[in-house]
This record gives C-alpha cells, structure tokens and sequence, in this order.
C-alpha cells in the first residue's frame, strides 16, 4: 500500500493505472496529489465500501466521476494519452 500510494503520489499513476491510460489528480489544478493525500485517500476506501459498497458504483452516476474519497480529498481519474 506504501509503494502505491508513493506512486500515485509522485506520477498519479500506478503501474495498473499506467496500463489503463488513467491518472490520478488534484480537482483543482490537475498535479499529483503528493504521498500524505494519496495515502489519506486510500484510507478513506472504507467509506465507499459503506453501506454496501455503493461508493464504489457511485462514479457511474456522478458529473465527474468520483468515489466518496475523491470528493473528500478533492481529486479526479482523469485519462492520459
């Protein structure tokens, strides 16, 4: 998780995010988030995985695509070249 976080961090991609032409961002000026926000934003998984994971689905119907922990560290998956 260290590792991951450190890499979405840094890049905003790990190596699954790297195959998938995908980065993870800061909403407001689209640089990488930095380790501490990586690493809080895994934290704050649990709570799209309450109450029934919908947090994890919520990106299907959102404006901008995001779980409840993007929107509360302010952050976007936004697609590479």
């Amino acid at each position: 998780m260290i590792i991951m976080c450190c890499l979405e961090g840094v890049t905003g991609q790990t190596p699954g995010k790297r195959i998938a032409r995908i980065r993870l961002v800061r909403e407001l000026d689209s640089r990488p988030l930095g380790f501490g926000r990586a690493f809080v934003r895994r934290l704050c998984h649990f709570l799209d995985a309450l109450p029934f994971y919908v947090g994890f689905l919520w990106p299907l119907w959102d404006a901008k695509r995001q779980t409840f922990a993007d929107k509360i560290m302010k952050s976007v998956v936004i697609r590479t070249r």
